[in-house]
């Protein structure tokens, strides 16, 4: 009678145990993951670097990027990040970027956008009483 008891206690734990690895497998493969905080990753938003160890860094938007770099002294060689207007990756020292009142990426509440294209960044910041950044005041500006 106890080793009936053993055995259906081990057998719960397997079970209770499987459980995450079962429920994960159904759910299926949830994309990329920022690695600040662990959101899946929208491409409209996608930013990416690599750090001082060589390992590459993706996160879900710019304001998670930079709040990396801030954080973890990082000083990426190269910021690539996705131009709205088009989903093209582009160099972050080559973009525009537009403070504007439209959230950009709901779950960190971020305002800022990027555009490839002046034009765009201009019409963007006019359209939704935004700014385009310059000098300090752009994200990736200025590290070091």
């Amino acid at each position: 009678m106890a080793s009936r008891k053993v055995w259906t206690y081990v057998a719960g734990l397997a079970i209770a145990a499987a459980l995450p690895i079962a429920a994960g497998a159904l759910r299926g493969d949830r994309g990329e993951r920022c690695d600040l905080d662990g959101v899946t990753i929208e491409p409209t938003w996608r930013v990416r670097f690599v750090d001082d160890g060589g390992r590459e860094r993706r996160f879900c938007c710019v304001d998670c990027a930079r709040r990396w770099i801030d954080r973890s002294h990082d000083v990426p060689d190269r910021i690539a990040v996705t131009d709205e207007a088009t989903g093209a990756e582009i160099d972050a020292e080559d973009a525009w970027f537009v403070r504007s009142s439209v959230v950009s990426f709901a779950t960190s509440g971020s305002h800022l956008h990027v555009f490839a294209r002046e034009a765009d960044a201009r019409r963007h910041a006019e359209a939704f009483r935004g700014a385009v950044l310059a000098g300090k005041e752009r994200p990736f500006d200025g590290r070091e």
